[in-house]
């Protein structure tokens, strides 16, 4: 073998070489990006389904409230309240997401996804103050055992059921933020 067949080979191994390596690299940026639109699909979905469920509370209340005047002003005014906001709290969070979905910007997306993330926070403090009044309340109106019974089951269902959403929410958050991370390094 002459030196000029060798160096032909070596170019064509060099070529191959740095074809794989290109391949790779878009594969790794492909599997980023997946993973990272998944974790925005997740959180989107989690989000309007907790919509439409404060939306159908919002109504099974509305009629509880009218067919039992028993239940009193302050705790009708006060669950309604608490409901209304935590509607508002949903449709700015689906807001949210979307404006980070479509958002191209890797710096933005991350900004904004911080955001979320400390709004979602936050939402989670004031929601656990309103569920506290209105307990409060509910046990001065409605205090026999009965009621407090039936308050400590609901109660330990939703608290339960918060502490996985708040779990998983978190989750897709970090997932996101890792996978725009290392986007980011890529793009450099």
């Amino acid at each position: 073998m002459n030196l000029e067949e060798l160096q032909t080979l070596w170019k064509e191994l060099d070529e191959k070489i740095q074809q794989q390596e290109l391949l790779r690299q878009e594969e790794i940026k492909r599997i980023l990006t997946t993973r990272k639109e998944s974790a925005m699909e997740k959180l989107i979905r989690i989000e309007r389904t907790g919509l439409v469920f404060l939306i159908v509370c919002a109504v099974f209340f509305y009629i509880a409230w009218t067919q039992n005047p028993y239940f009193g002003m302050l705790n009708g005014v006060l669950v309604s309240l608490f409901l209304l906001t935590g509607i508002v709290f949903q449709f700015r969070f689906c807001w949210m997401l979307q404006d980070i979905e479509q958002e191209k910007n890797l710096e933005r997306q991350l900004i904004e996804i911080v955001r979320y993330k400390r709004n979602t926070n936050l939402s989670y403090l004031i929601g656990y103050a309103g569920v506290f009044a209105f307990i409060v309340l509910f046990m001065i109106q409605f205090g026999s055992l009965k009621a407090l019974m039936i308050l400590t089951g609901i109660t330990g269902v939703a608290l339960t059921v918060d502490f996985y959403l708040y779990h998983y929410i978190r989750d897709k958050v970090k997932n996101f933020i890792q996978a725009s991370k290392e986007l980011s390094q890529f793009n450099l």
